[in-house]
């Protein structure tokens, strides 16, 4: 089995406006390593579309990791 985790917005991007310091990529970033030792853990194969928290793959780069072509 092969999953493709896709932890979407770059590091710092898409603040919440309820908390201060909380931005969704940092947390999805984190939420995408725990996910993905698990399931490696399980013996799933997983591709993510973000090596390093760094990141920020273009939405057709991240559709070519998970196996679709970009639509044009």
């Amino acid at each position: 089995m092969k999953i493709c985790l896709d932890a979407g917005h770059g590091t710092g991007q898409n603040q919440s406006p309820a908390r201060c310091g909380y931005f969704e990529g940092d947390r999805m970033f984190t939420l995408q390593r725990l996910l993905q030792q698990e399931l490696e853990a399980y013996g799933v194969t997983v591709v993510c579309t973000r090596a390093a928290r760094q990141d920020r793959a273009r939405y057709s780069s991240r559709q070519s990791k998970a196996g679709q072509r970009p639509s044009s």
